[in-house]
């Protein structure tokens, strides 16, 4: 049988058995106990705590599965994975043990047809029931059952829930698989026995403090590995060579340019092989995540997502690709999975621009971070939170290279400059805290504070609905903050938003606005509401009653905040500002109705004093020039026609006092020209180009000196960031000037701002460099300063993207 077609016979058979088919649910859980969903058994574990009704007595899944508790075990093992499929059947409150067990039996040996001889059970030591029905009701081989301790033969879905004892069937290989110890059993550790099917039987939930008490109702969790049954199914030494992974390798190898064998896997070098099954694994684990609406970032399941990524990235390394490839290992999981998870497909594009972004953006430091860690090898210490925080190293990744040179890694000191950094996260203001969901009603019009903050809740509904259209379903809330001065949304996203996307969002909204569609407000169940299309916001609790806010067909959310009674009541929208908050989420500042006319009237007062300021300046700047040439005429003036009358000492004393009014009117003049180029540095940050995680300003000046020059380029790169390259360049009494400047980040991506100013001043026919961080030089031919200029966007473009 294949994948699928064992997938759909288990599927079948609990159907014929009277259980309701249910689809997997997300790789998000409800449940915020745990990061991902990690057992079949998850969207039903309300049911089994009896906090909500079952959706019907029995039922049966496929789920979808993340654990990463076996992270470092996989690609070392035949059957440890990230990402898996759980076959399940479910009872809650019907059926129970005999049941559980007769048709765990039935469908191995007489759907799946596997030869009985190579089976064995275990159960729980203390679970007499199941062993006398194994033995007197299945006719099960005394021999071949095992009674386990609680570590092995008792099951929970986390350190607190439902959890219970269990029976699990094991497949022998056979001695020559095994240890060749008198011991080897299914509990053993070597190869010789797989677990293929855990049947729980749930009747207990253990509190916070570890106490056992019985569930309301007896309830059965079975989960057996689509991967695992599907490799003994298939006659495969190990999960990777079944038709669920293969391709993915087969995939890997053609990139490569190497050759595989399924056949043959055994005669490849183990490290080799490893690498092979990491990207296959991995590659399933990356899209189903994506497609669940998870993020990469640094923390959560984001980062999770993001370990995995970058492991799998490494070991392509290993396996000498050096360019982009993990997409197209992604789009053969897409394919395989499409059938089955129609979410894959249809969220294939944003999938595969996620991967491509993170690998180009990992893969640009992962060869110099390499280079750093091979110095650290060498004197026996590795900085694991440096190669983390500058180089984007997960600490298992690093781990792992530590653990193949025999060092070990300070975990504890990792931690605690984590800790460290997290603080100085927090100081600095970067919070994504939700507004809250309780209580408010409709606006009452005459109160226009209130009102205010009614537009900006409403306009908030409308920018997430819009958000989702132009971005994908992924960019749901992560935090909001609604004020009458303004509204801010939060939301995980992969990239800035382009021009286009932010003005397709505003019009969206505008759109929706002028449709004047009333705002209708109803209560109902939380069930109902889902059903009603309801969006409920991750993270939030819901009790049994809710509040639906419904405008038009446009949006339709779970909340309790006050808002307009019609979509026209927003009034004029516009977003003010989008930027990032952390790696992987953005936020978006946006305006409505009174709030955003204010803000235009304010804005344009601003720039109406910048430019009387700006005049007010130029004025002084010339009255000095005049000051100048007279105070410089006069002493022209003196040596030509005064001198004759004053001594030769007069005239020196003269001639000092009128040098020293000259060099402090040509300094005031300077210091009025400086401070004239520094006013222009919020119009010039309007020029600022994004490639990738890096900007760059590359600004074309004319008279504006070196020292001007020097203070400019750090007005601007303050303003920009590590992530920031200026480079600027002065046409002054006919020569040129070049001054370039490149933040840390920009320099940990290749980044060389003694090289740009070289490339410039080569091509103008001049001379100079610097460091990475810094440098200048000049040139003569003023004609090639474009060519020159070109020249350098190109090599930043180039080292950037």
């Amino acid at each position: 049988m294949t994948g699928a077609q064992m997938r759909e016979e288990f599927l079948r058979f609990f159907e014929s058995k009277s259980h309701k088919r249910l689809p997997s649910s997300s790789l998000i859980p409800s449940d915020q106990t745990v990061l991902l969903t990690l057992a079949g058994m998850m969207q039903f574990k309300p049911v089994f705590l009896g906090e909500k009704s079952a959706p019907g007595p029995r039922a049966t899944t496929v789920q979808k599965c993340v654990r990463m508790n076996d992270l470092e075990n996989v690609g070392n093992t035949a059957r440890h994975h990230t990402f898996f499929e759980m076959l399940g059947n479910f009872s809650f409150g019907d059926y129970f043990k005999e049941e559980a067990i007769s048709w765990c039996w039935e469908l191995l040996t007489e759907v799946y047809k596997l030869d009985s001889t190579k089976l064995w059970v275990a159960v729980f030591y203390k679970d007499d029931e199941s062993y006398k029905i194994w033995q007197d009701k299945i006719k099960f081989p005394v021999a071949r059952i095992v009674k386990l301790d609680e570590e092995n033969n008792f099951w929970s879905a986390g350190p607190t829930g439902p959890c219970g004892p269990c029976s699990e069937i094991y497949y022998d290989f056979g001695a020559s698989r095994g240890c060749g110890k008198p011991t080897c059993g299914p509990s053993c550790d070597c190869d010789r026995f797989l677990e293929i099917w855990n049947l729980v039987f749930m009747e207990n939930n253990r509190d916070e403090k570890g106490a056992l008490s019985p569930l309301p109702k007896k309830n059965i969790d079975t989960g057996m590995g689509l991967e695992r049954i599907s490799s003994i199914m298939q006659g495969a030494e190990t999960n990777y060579e079944t038709d669920l992974l293969w391709p993915m390798i087969e995939k890997m190898a053609d990139i490569a340019g190497l050759t595989v064998d399924k056949k043959k896997t055994h005669e490849m070098a183990k490290e080799r092989y490893k690498s092979f099954k990491v990207v296959a694994d991995h590659s399933r684990a990356v899209t189903y995540l994506l497609a669940d609406g998870v993020i990469p970032s640094n923390e959560g399941r984001g980062y999770v997502l993001r370990r995995i990524l970058r492991r799998a990235i490494r070991h392509g390394h290993l396996l000498g690709v050096k360019k982009s490839f993990f997409s197209q290992i992604a789009e053969k999981a897409i394919e395989l999975g499409s059938p089955v998870y129609p979410e894959l497909k249809e969220k294939k594009d944003f999938i595969i621009k996620v991967i491509r972004a993170e690998e180009e953006n990992f893969s640009r430091t992962l060869d110099q971070g390499l280079v750093i860690l091979d110095k650290m090898v060498q004197n026996k210490r590795i900085d694991a939170f440096q190669l983390y925080d500058t180089f984007g190293f997960p600490l298992d990744m690093t781990q792992s290279i530590a653990r193949e040179q025999g060092i070990e890694i300070d975990v504890a000191q990792f931690e605690k400059e984590m800790t460290e950094q997290k603080s100085r996260a927090r100081q600095a203001g970067i919070s994504n805290k939700a507004e809250g969901t309780m209580g408010g009603e409709i606006a009452v019009q005459t109160d226009e504070e209130k009102q205010s903050m009614a537009r900006h809740h409403s306009a908030t509904h409308l920018l997430h609905a819009a958000l989702r259209q132009v971005l994908g379903t992924h960019a749901t809330q992560a935090g909001s903050q609604v004020t009458p001065d303004k509204l801010r949304f939060d939301f995980p996203h992969y990239q800035a938003l382009t021009k286009s996307e932010v003005e397709k969002v505003e019009s969206l909204v505008r759109a929706e606005v002028q449709k004047s569609d009333p705002v209708t407000i109803s209560e109902m169940g939380f069930d109902e509401a889902k059903e009603f299309g309801a969006m409920a916001l991750f993270g939030e609790k819901y009790g049994d009653r809710v509040r639906v806010v419904k405008m038009g067909e446009f949006s339709t959310e779970l909340c309790g905040g006050t808002h307009v009674c019609n979509t026209r009541d927003i009034g004029e929208f516009k977003i003010i500002s989008e930027s990032a908050i952390a790696a992987g989420t953005r936020r978006i500042e946006a305006l409505a109705g009174e709030a955003l006319k204010k803000y235009v009237a304010e804005k344009l007062a601003k720039e109406l004093d910048v430019l009387t300021a700006r005049l007010n300046q130029l004025n002084k700047i010339n009255e000095h020039i005049a000051l100048l040439s007279k105070t410089k005429q006069e002493a022209v003036t003196l040596t030509t026609e005064e001198a004759k009358k004053l001594s030769g000492e007069e005239l020196a004393v003269k001639n000092a006092e009128l040098a020293e009014a000259i060099k402090k009117a040509e300094k005031e003049l300077q210091k009025l020209q400086q401070e004239a180029v520094l006013a222009k540095v919020d119009e010039y940050l309007k020029d600022i180009k994004k490639i990738k995680e890096l900007s760059s300003l590359v600004l074309k000046l004319q008279d504006v000196s070196v020292d001007q020059l020097k203070a400019l380029a750090e007005a601007l790169s303050m303003k920009m960031g590590d992530g920031g390259i200026v480079f600027l360049a002065s046409a002054i009494d006919g020569k040129l000037l070049y001054l370039a400047k490149a933040g840390a980040k920009a320099v940990v991506s290749g980044m060389n701002a003694g090289e740009l100013v070289k490339k410039a001043a080569q091509l103008t026919g001049g001379g100079g460099g610097g460091k990475a961080e810094m440098a200048q030089a000049g040139g003569k031919d003023a004609s090639r300063l474009g060519e020159a200029l070109k020249v350098v966007e190109e090599e930043i473009k180039k080292i950037a993207g």
